[in-house]
């Protein structure tokens, strides 16, 4: 499995177990959270991969 792989299945995991989060932390917050994790590890010369994983 490649990196882009893991991070769709793992995208697709996130989606469907936050789809009905009423706390605030549902899909479209992680999905800023991960857009600035990959700003930033870019930035600091950080492994994207590890961080938008983490991310997520």
């Amino acid at each position: 499995m490649d990196k882009q792989e893991i991070i769709k299945k793992t995208e697709t995991f996130v989606k469907k177990t936050l789809s009905k989060d009423s706390t605030g932390h549902d899909w479209w917050h992680v999905h800023r959270v991960r857009n600035l994790a990959k700003r930033i590890a870019q930035h600091e010369g950080a492994d994207i991969f590890i961080v938008e994983l983490a991310a997520l």
